[in-house]
């Protein structure tokens, strides 16, 4: 736990202090105490294979779901891809998951990428004409205000954008190219329009071959066109391996071990060790959920014919993180999600926005 979070915990254990006597049905109950870093949440919108607009675009319980696991577990940020795909149904998904972390007072990282291997952002992102319509709709959809789930929720969650996810990787653009051809223009364009909101360089991969890659990236001119740095960490032999004394902060926007049993261990030993490190300042865990069972995921989630259900994968980490909150909120009521969060449907694109995402698909 970080300084700050201590100081958290402090201010925390004063306040049950000065209403301890009080009965527990009278003391006013606290939001989640936000202190477990970053998460990494696929936008889920189905538990299937369907790829197109069938209906339901969207289940909501899945969206739901994935949010009270964030609010509960006491994550201040989460990073989710906003997969473009022509502004597909898996793009339409990321406005509710934006718009409903955000109004719970979640800052949200927002990848500018696209699932699987298809071309369509690349293609776009390198034709200026395509790249303002593109960058337009990002802005208007998921960066205005949105309103707070409830009154005491207080500031709600800010926006960030990530230019693409390992490019290097899962695109096979290199080093350089990513840089002068993807993230100078995405950066220039998104300050034009938006200068207060930060830009976040994506990570080259996660592994040792990412720091050569990364090395280059910099040497390229990265950090001209962005205001923060991305590494991935999966490996504890990359860390004394990574660039130090850079001129940008630096967030570790992925970081986690195979294995639910290493989970504990890796957040306890490892987490810390990146948080040292220069210029640090946010830390992502990898993931909440994903679809391969004892790998990287917190909780694993099945459909029944009662409705989706959640149970836990990492119970050692799950059981350290519910503990962390509950010490942070030092013994007061948390307000349960539900109250929070009485109907989430209330996320779902209207449409406005459904009409402005039929506009900028005529413009590609």
């Amino acid at each position: 736990m970080r300084r700050r979070d201590f100081l958290q915990v402090a201010a925390g254990v004063a306040l049950a202090g000065r209403v301890g006597a009080l009965p527990i049905a009278r003391r006013r109950k606290v939001v989640a105490p936000r202190i477990s870093g970053g998460i990494n949440i696929h936008p889920l919108r189905r538990f299937d294979q369907v790829s197109d607009f069938t209906p339901p675009v969207i289940a909501p319980e899945l969206v739901d779901l994935q949010l009270r696991e964030a609010y509960e577990l006491g994550f201040n940020t989460a990073r989710t891809t906003l997969s473009f795909s022509n502004f597909g149904p898996d793009f339409v998904a990321g406005i509710m998951y934006v718009h409903a972390l955000r109004a719970i007072g979640i800052d949200v990282l927002g990848i500018i990428g696209q699932f699987g291997t298809g071309a369509d952002l690349t293609r776009a992102l390198i034709d200026p004409a395509k790249r303002a319509v593109v960058l337009d709709t990002y802005v208007a959809l998921f960066a205005d205000e949105v309103a707070p789930a409830r009154r005491r929720v207080g500031p709600t969650g800010s926006i960030t954008f990530q230019v693409m996810n390992e490019p290097t990787n899962f695109r096979g653009i290199s080093p350089e190219d990513y840089v002068r051809l993807f993230l100078r223009p995405v950066y220039l364009d998104l300050k034009a329009r938006r200068p207060d909101i930060p830009v976040v360089a994506a990570a080259p991969v996660g592994g040792r071959d990412g720091v050569i890659r990364l090395e280059r990236m910099l040497r390229a001119g990265m950090e001209a066109y962005c205001d923060v740095v991305a590494f991935h960490v999966y490996d504890e032999r990359v860390i004394p391996l990574l660039p130090q004394a850079l001129d940008r902060p630096v967030w570790i926007t992925e970081s986690g071990v195979i294995g639910a049993d290493n989970h504990l261990d890796w957040y306890l030993r490892t987490l810390p060790m990146l948080q040292a490190l220069p210029q640090v300042e946010k830390v992502f865990y990898f993931d909440l959920y994903d679809a391969q069972p004892d790998t990287f995921r917190l909780i694993s989630i099945a459909e029944t014919p009662e409705g989706f259900v959640r149970s836990v994968e990492s119970e050692g980490l799950y059981a350290h993180l519910t503990d962390l909150v509950r010490t942070a909120a030092a013994d007061q009521p948390i307000l349960p999600y539900s109250r929070l969060v009485p109907d989430v449907r209330r996320y779902l694109p209207t449409e406005s926005d459904q009409r402005l995402l039929d506009e900028a698909r005529a413009q590609l």
